[in-house]
């Protein structure tokens, strides 16, 4: 379907918009967050891996929200009243706009609206190790608060990365459209829980050191898991995430399957996590009392609109999870925008380190490591291979 939107600004608030599409249907947004204050972007490519920092409040400054109607939505100024509209209008449409029609008389862009691919029947993934809190651990005392939120690692793969053309800001832009709808699912939930992304990792190898492939270059599920989880144990910076999600490109099976493009794989994503926070598959031990045949979020088969929210057993189990004490992590956080000294024990208030000099503190496992000043980024440091 083709529609020409048009956004109407607040006069009071400028984190407000009106968006009219078509037939009378509007969507009333507002400014909406999902992006760490800063984020760590991460590089790994055939010379090393780069890494700087990014302003999350810039990178999302036209990320908007219509709860109700469960929008995730980029709004790009164009001209001087226009706007480019990205992203997604509901859990199953999403909106993009396109240059092969012309514009309306009044001029306004043409866009695009389609319904989102979604995978049909098995979820497909790989069995996981499901939380289960010890019995021999006391609860928490008082109630739960609103105010829980799951701080993300978000990785791509070399065949999802190299889908976005080395393009920092369309890739950025697609995980946060993309981790913003998760958020908005987990937000279904009572307490509800938020997503804030620290991290975003892209590969610009196909020599990944954390997957594991067949000859034909199909990813190995369970092998690429138990490499992912030691890639994870020795860096520190994933180490400050509560969940670390790797989107792979298409043909690819995984936990975390997603078309790049396309947002396909945001269900699952949503599934998996729904696992870490303790809810089993529908059907299965605590959750018996629902069919896996409802179709709901948690259910090893998917069916219809039930499988974009979460059936009243999975709600009852991560309510519960969130209340046991190694789950007090959701109510901290563990990022800041100020970089870390590597010795904190030596620094004093008014001390500089000279760039070089943190960078071979900071990462002490690698040959040759640089520290390269760019305009418009916190940090930049170049990495090398590893030491052995």
């Amino acid at each position: 379907m083709v529609v020409y939107p048009e956004v109407f600004e607040s006069r009071q608030d400028s984190s407000e918009k009106v968006v009219y599409i078509k037939d009378g249907y509007t969507l009333n947004l507002r400014k909406a967050s999902v992006l760490a204050d800063s984020v760590l972007l991460r590089d790994v490519t055939e010379e090393g891996v780069v890494e700087r920092r990014i302003g999350g409040a810039y990178y999302e400054r036209h990320l908007f929200e219509d709860r109700s109607k469960q929008a995730s939505l980029l709004l790009q100024p164009q001209g001087r009243s226009g706007y480019v509209i990205r992203g997604l209008m509901n859990f199953t449409h999403k909106i993009e706009p396109i240059s092969s029609v012309e514009r309306s008389s009044s001029g306004r862009q043409p866009h695009r609206i389609s319904r989102l691919a979604r995978r049909s029947g098995s979820c497909g993934t790989e069995d996981i190790a499901e939380n289960e809190p010890p019995e021999a651990e006391a609860r928490k005392g008082g109630a739960t608060a609103a105010n829980y939120a799951l701080e993300v690692y978000f990785m791509s793969d070399f065949y999802h990365t190299v889908y976005f053309n080395n393009q920092t800001e369309d890739r950025v832009a697609y995980a946060t459209v993309f981790m913003h709808s998760v958020s908005l699912r987990l937000a279904q939930l009572d307490p509800p829980i938020a997503v804030i992304v620290i991290a975003i990792q892209g590969s610009f190898t196909a020599n990944e050191s954390y997957v594991d492939l067949y000859e034909d270059g199909d990813l190995i599920g369970g092998s690429s898991l138990n490499k992912l989880e030691k890639y994870f144990d020795k860096d520190d910076y994933m180490k400050k995430a509560d969940i670390v999600l790797m989107a792979t490109g298409p043909g690819r099976v995984s936990i975390a399957e997603d078309r790049p493009g396309t947002f396909s794989g945001i269900n699952t994503a949503t599934h998996e996590i729904g696992h870490l926070l303790g809810a089993h598959h529908d059907g299965d031990k605590k959750a018996e009392n629902c069919s896996t045949k409802d179709g709901y979020m948690m259910s090893k088969y998917t069916k219809g609109e039930r499988a974009l929210t979460f059936s009243e057993c999975s709600k009852r189990m991560i309510a519960d999870f969130v209340t046991w004490p190694y789950s007090r992590c959701l109510k901290r956080r563990a990022t800041c925008g100020a970089l870390a000294m590597p010795n904190k024990a030596v620094m004093l208030a008014g001390d500089v380190m000279e760039g070089a000099a943190y960078c071979r503190l900071y990462h002490p496992s690698f040959k040759n490591v640089t520290y390269i000043k760019v305009r418009g980024f916190e940090t930049v440091i170049h990495l090398s291979e590893k030491s052995t």
